[in-house]
Order: structure tokens, then C-alpha cells, then sequence
């Protein structure tokens, strides 16, 4: 499975601080991800357009959040989302989204 590439491009003029307020999202909340391979595409192009319709751009810090909130279960993704808030928790203040949906993409090669 190709990894997924966001096509969000965001004006760094409207992102919000990592505590700012990001008010309400046009776009449908996403549904919760459970790890199944074949729904992670479909899953991260809604995220994305989740992410992509707050009136303020949130922050990396406040995106990375949002990605592992909707990380569910017992299986891979709830898995995945447990251990990077226990392991690499750190991280999140000082890394990309890019670089975090990279690492989720390694995570879910075959």
C-alpha cells in the first residue's frame, strides 16, 4: 500500500499556537481507527479533511493529538497510539506532522 501524502497545505500565518483555540471543523468528525489495513486510506483522507476544515490551522503538537485520539483498540492502531504517548511522548512538542504521518505509514507497510 502506497503511504499516505496529505494534500493539506497550510498558511502558517493562520496556525494556531499548540493552546490556541481551533474552534469547530467543517468536515465530519472521523470515525475511530482500529488498524485494519485496508481502511487506513480511506481513514487518513478523512482526518485530513477534519483537520483541514477548523477555521484556524491547529499546530502540529495540536494535529499529532487529533491523529492519536482516533487511534482505537486492542489491535495495531490502539496499539501504536499507546506506545508513542508512553514512549516517545517528548516528541510530539517538536515533531512535524509530516514526520509523525511517515512514521504511521511505516508502521502500517505489509
Amino acid at each position: 500500500m502506497p503511504p499516505f501524502r496529505p494534500a493539506v497545505v497550510v498558511n502558517p500565518q493562520q496556525q494556531t499556537p499548540s493552546t490556541g483555540s481551533i474552534g469547530k471543523s467543517l468536515a465530519a468528525k472521523p470515525e475511530m481507527y482500529d488498524g485494519d489495513k485496508a481502511k487506513f486510506i480511506q481513514w487518513m483522507r478523512n482526518v485530513t479533511l477534519y483537520i483541514a476544515g477548523f477555521e484556524r490551522q491547529p499546530s502540529d503538537l495540536q494535529k499529532i493529538m487529533m491523529l492519536l485520539s482516533y487511534m482505537r483498540g486492542e489491535n495495531t492502531a490502539g496499539q501504536f497510539a499507546d506506545l508513542f504517548v508512553t514512549q516517545e511522548a517528548a516528541t510530539m512538542y517538536t515533531m512535524s506532522t509530516e514526520d509523525f504521518i511517515m512514521k504511521l505509514n511505516k508502521e502500517k507497510e505489509p
